[in-house]
Formats: C-alpha cells, sequence, structure tokens
C-alpha cells in the first residue's frame, strides 16, 4: 500500500517535469528512473538474503519461521503436499 502511494507521487513528478527531456517522452522517463530505482535497491538488499532458511542467522526472521521454512521446502522436495485438495488453488496447480 506504501509503495503504491509513493509509486503514483513518483509517476506524477516525473511525467510533470520530465516529458522531452534528452528528446525522450515522460512515459519513458519514468520506466528508466522508476527501473533504475528497483535494481538499485535488488542490489542493495541482495547480500542480507540467505539461499537457504538455516544456511545462516537471520535478522529478520525468528529461528522457528527458519525451521517452518526448513520443513516446508524438505516437505516439497519429498513430493509431499501441504495443499488442501479441496481449496480452488489446489487444483489450478
Amino acid at each position: 500500500m506504501l509503495a503504491s502511494a509513493f509509486g503514483g507521487l513518483i509517476a506524477a513528478g516525473i511525467i510533470a517535469c520530465m516529458e522531452g527531456k534528452a528528446g525522450r517522452p515522460a512515459w519513458e522517463w519514468l520506466f528508466i528512473i522508476e527501473g533504475s530505482i528497483t535494481v538499485v535497491i535488488a542490489l542493495l538488499v541482495m547480500p542480507l538474503l540467505p539461499d537457504y532458511p538455516l544456511q545462516r542467522a537471520s535478522y529478520f526472521f525468528a529461528h522457528e519461521h527458519q525451521l517452518y521454512a526448513e520443513y516446508h521446502i524438505r516437505q516439497e522436495n519429498a513430493g509431499i503436499s501441504d495443499g488442501d485438495p479441496d481449496s480452488i488453488s489446489w487444483g489450478l496447480k
């Protein structure tokens, strides 16, 4: 919800101020600027994310949550479904 609010404000500012700059329309600037922001944030966050739940201590997740994630990964790798066969999402798999 927060991203939607700020995304609209950033888009409005870009559309209003960047039309015709460097020979590009404002919508191209919108994609360039928002895409660049996304790539920079992704590169900054990548070192913080573990490759596997129990690979290292996490500052974001409690140990119980890491164990829960590990359990579900092992269940999935073993082919054991944890979905409810009566739900619509199970039927769409």
